[in-house]
């Protein structure tokens, strides 16, 4: 089975370098865009949400979540009922761009499952999503 694994990276690694180079006029790159669609479809979210949401560390997740604050695209703040929470909300400039990475991530879905027809892509997907679930499962030591 390590084929999957490879097959799975090499998709991962063409989607950033393919999203990457779309994303850069608009100051952003392939890492950071998931953090934007998150921020706006949860304004207010914690640090913590979004590392766990995007199943990535805490520490990964704040250097991302610093560069897009420096960058204009998101405010953090503690959290007034729980100071040790740091709170996340985009900015205008965040919203802006929101369409466009969906627009962007929508193509890179579209180019990849070209020649696929419907019932094919719903199998991919279903499948895709019981491998996601499993893998979810396996890190938090419940399919050990």
């Amino acid at each position: 089975m390590p084929a999957i694994s490879r097959s799975l990276t090499v998709i991962m690694r063409c989607a950033d370098s393919y999203r990457g180079k779309l994303l850069a006029p608009l100051g952003l790159t392939a890492c950071q865009a998931p953090y934007i669609l998150y921020c706006c479809h949860r304004p207010g979210a914690s640090q913590e949400q979004i590392a766990a949401w995007l199943h990535t560390s805490r520490s990964s997740a704040t250097r991302q979540l610093a560069a897009l604050e420096e960058n204009g695209f998101i405010t953090r703040s503690a959290s007034p009922r729980d100071r040790r929470l740091t709170l996340v909300s985009p900015t205008e400039k965040a919203r802006a761009a929101f369409p466009r990475i969906r627009e962007i991530n929508r193509a890179w879905q579209e180019a990849i499952t070209r020649g696929m027809d419907q019932a094919e892509q719903d199998t991919l997907l279903k499948l895709l999503e019981m491998m996601r679930d499993q893998a979810v499962r396996l890190l938090e030591g419940e399919g050990a």
